[in-house]
C-alpha cells in the first residue's frame, strides 16, 4: 500500500475503536488531540482520553513505538498517578524533545503497584519537528490535565498528613521508572512537592 492510501487508513480508524480488557480492568481509547495523524512542533503533547472501568486502583501510560521498537529518546510522559477503582475517565500524554517519528502508541493500565494489567495500541502517523512551539489543548484535555494534577496534589497531602513514606513512593517514585533516561521537565526536574505538567 502507498503512503498515501495508509494515510487514508488511518484517517479513516477512530481512536474509539482501541478497547482493552482484561478479567475485571478495561479502558477505551476515546479521543485524541492531535489526531493521530498529525506534525508537532517540538516539545508538543499528544493528549489520549480513556474511559476505564476497574475493581482496583488503576494507573495509564502511553509510549510511542516506530517499526516495533519503543522510542525513548527525548521521551516525555504523564507521571502516571493512581485512579479509584470504579468508572471514570483518564488521560495519557507524549511529547517527545528531538525530531521524532512513530507509528504506533501503546496505552498500559497497570496497578497500583505498577504491574501491568492490560493494554491497548492504536496506528499512528506522528511526527515531531525540531522547532520548538506552543498550541492550545482541547478543553477535555486541558480538564483532565487540571483535574489529574489536582487529584496528585491531594494524594500528596494525604502523604504528608499521615506520614506515608510508602504511599509517597507509589505516587510519585514511579515517575522515573517510565520516564527517560535523561532528566525531563516531567520528571527529573521536578521537585518533591511538585508533579510533571505536560508541554503544550
Amino acid at each position: 500500500m502507498t503512503r498515501l492510501g495508509w494515510l487514508l487508513v488511518l484517517l479513516m480508524i477512530s481512536p474509539a475503536s482501541g478497547f482493552a480488557q482484561r478479567g475485571a480492568t478495561e479502558f477505551q481509547i476515546m479521543q485524541s488531540d492531535p489526531g493521530f495523524v498529525s506534525s508537532l512542533a517540538r516539545g508538543q503533547s499528544l493528549f489520549v482520553r480513556l474511559t476505564y472501568r476497574s475493581n482496583r486502583p488503576v494507573r495509564f501510560r502511553m509510549q510511542g513505538y516506530a517499526g516495533g521498537a519503543e522510542v525513548k529518546d527525548g521521551a516525555m510522559y504523564n507521571g502516571a498517578p493512581p485512579h479509584p477503582a470504579g468508572e471514570g475517565e483518564a488521560l495519557v500524554w507524549l511529547a517527545y524533545r528531538q525530531p521524532i517519528h512513530i507509528d504506533e502508541i501503546r496505552v498500559t493500565a497497570l496497578d497500583i503497584g505498577w504491574e501491568p494489567l492490560v493494554s491497548s495500541s492504536a496506528a499512528v502517523d506522528l511526527a515531531w519537528s525540531p522547532v520548538a512551539g506552543n498550541r492550545v489543548p482541547a478543553a477535555w484535555a486541558s480538564r483532565l490535565s487540571n483535574e489529574q494534577q489536582e487529584a496528585v496534589r491531594q494524594q500528596i497531602e494525604q502523604r504528608d498528613s499521615s506520614g506515608g513514606a510508602l504511599l509517597f513512593f507509589l505516587l510519585v517514585g514511579g515517575v522515573s521508572a517510565i520516564s527517560c533516561c535523561s532528566p525531563s521537565p516531567c520528571c527529573g526536574s521536578t521537585g518533591a512537592g511538585a508533579w510533571p505538567q505536560p508541554p503544550r
